[in-house]
């Protein structure tokens, strides 16, 4: 019945929400230290491409010639807005000795590959009945249950809840997040519930173009060539998806 919680999907979501926020973003955020943001989330960026892939071989999904291209028209697109001033700015990699750059490489593909994933288990879960929004509830539930555990369990839990709210500016921006994050997340299954997985991922790895705009309203600050070229070919290759 349409009451009835679908216990294969609760754990499909649960396993998502392990891997995306749980593994996904804290090797993204390990990765960005060492290798700086651009090359960083450059590799998280091959996750559209890995949950197309896997969508295939694991969901029978079949998103064609034109989807295909559609999706490396859009990658494209937002590999060339992050590589303005090349993919070293803000960091120095001729400095960082062969074991450290490695790791940061190993830690980006392991955001990406992590990020697939749980797009895939979103997938999985969002094939039974239950309600997408319900389920990006009970994902985000069992995301945040995660992090806190493993901050605990770190010793963290304290320390960064003294330091979070006793800071006003802080708490502003955290319950800002916060809002902002939670309507994201809760259209992310939306997206993934009527599309392919590969295409959905596509759509949602436009965030650093959306960017952009934000970026140019709050700094006063206008976009350059480069950014608005990207854009450009972003929306291309997302409207080559819309019209496969």
């Amino acid at each position: 019945s349409t009451g009835t919680i679908p216990m294969g999907a609760v754990f499909c979501f649960a396993c998502s929400a392990a891997m995306g926020i749980t593994g996904g973003d804290p090797t993204c955020s390990g990765a960005c230290v060492i290798l700086g943001p651009r090359l960083a989330l450059l590799l998280q960026s091959l996750s559209s491409t890995l949950a197309a892939i896997l969508g295939f071989f694991f969901l029978g999904e079949n998103i064609g010639l034109i989807g295909a291209a559609g999706i490396l028209v859009t990658t494209s697109g937002v590999a060339f807005v992050l590589m303005e001033g090349g993919f070293k700015a803000g960091t120095d990699l001729g400095s960082l000795p062969r074991p450290v750059l490695l790791r940061g490489i190993g830690m980006g593909v392991m955001s990406a590959s992590a990020l697939a994933l749980s797009f895939i288990l979103m997938k999985k879960a969002l094939l039974t009945t239950i309600d997408p929004v319900w389920g990006a509830f009970v994902r985000m539930c069992f995301g945040g249950s995660f992090i806190w555990i493993v901050a605990m369990a770190r010793g963290q839990f304290l320390p960064i809840m003294r330091k979070a709210w006793t800071d006003k500016h802080t708490v502003k921006l955290l319950l800002l997040g916060a809002l902002v994050s939670v309507v994201g997340n809760s259209l992310v299954p939306v997206a993934m519930k009527y599309t392919a997985t590969g295409i959905a991922a596509t759509l949602i790895g436009l965030q650093p173009i959306l960017i952009i705009p934000l970026v140019a309203v709050i700094d006063k600050k206008p976009p350059s060539l480069r950014a608005i070229i990207g854009t450009l070919i972003a929306f291309t290759g997302s409207a080559m998806l819309f019209l496969r």
